[in-house]
């Protein structure tokens, strides 16, 4: 599971003797998957979920990842719906239950997603997923010390979250909190110092704080990684100017 992901795909473990029938469809259905053939991994997925031999446990992991599948390919109400039929074999399906809740929130249905990200939370107390993702829709809708309240409770189980110190930087700068987004935009390119946007959220944090050469420098940077970012190219050429 990657930690810094917003999605996740249910990972199971194969045994050479098990590889037949629906199983065995599974597995390749995985391998289009991670190898981003998605529509081949739907198709087999398909095939999987047709057998008879397909047991629940994978019959569940395989709507769960037939809905991501999906989800990648921009058909967000069939990700939806399979994210569903996995929820209805098994409720406490904290996998499915984030994933739908990206779906929702995709869908501009926040409210949903908010609902669906705190099910997959009370299923697995340390679903840091589901966390941060839950983080990012309270900041999307205005809870903002609520989502800092998250964010913290993140950093506190794993200190070496990226994802939730971007996103409690954006949360403190929205809020006028220029040193502790500053902060938290330092602690976040001190985990990745590769992340080109790392550098374009310190740029604007520093640039809020008046140091306009300072945040030149980390806007100019962020171009130099990731010159094809529109978000980056827009800052860039804003600071350029100046």
């Amino acid at each position: 599971m990657f930690r810094n992901a917003l999605f996740a795909i249910a990972v199971v473990g194969f045994s050479a003797p098990a590889l037949a029938g629906g199983i065995d469809d599974f597995k390749q259905a995985f391998s289009a998957a991670n190898a981003g053939k998605y529509q081949s991994a739907i198709t087999t997925y398909d095939k999987a979920l047709a057998a008879d031999d397909l047991s629940r446990a994978f019959r569940i992991r395989a709507y769960n990842n037939r809905g991501l599948a999906h989800y990648k390919l921009g058909r967000t109400d069939e990700a939806i719906a399979d994210y569903g039929r996995a929820i209805a074999m098994d409720p406490d399906y904290h996998i499915a239950l984030n994933n739908r809740g990206l779906g929702w929130q995709k869908l501009g249905d926040n409210e949903r997603a908010l609902r669906d990200f705190e099910a997959a939370i009370i299923a697995d107390p340390d679903y840091l997923l589901a966390m941060n993702n839950r983080g990012k829709i309270l900041h999307e809708i205005g809870r903002t010390q609520d989502a800092i309240a998250q964010f913290n409770h993140v950093i506190r189980l794993e200190p070496t979250n990226a994802t939730a110190f971007k996103h409690r930087g954006k949360a403190y700068r929205a809020l006028g909190n220029l040193d502790h987004a500053l902060a938290d935009f330092n602690r976040l390119l001190d985990i990745r110092p590769g992340y080109s946007h790392g550098y374009l959220y310190r740029g604007m944090a520093l640039a809020d704080l008046g140091l306009v050469n300072a945040a030149k420098f980390d806007i100019r940077t962020a171009y130099q990684m990731n010159p094809n970012s529109t978000r980056i190219q827009q800052a860039h050429e804003k600071f350029r100017k100046l």
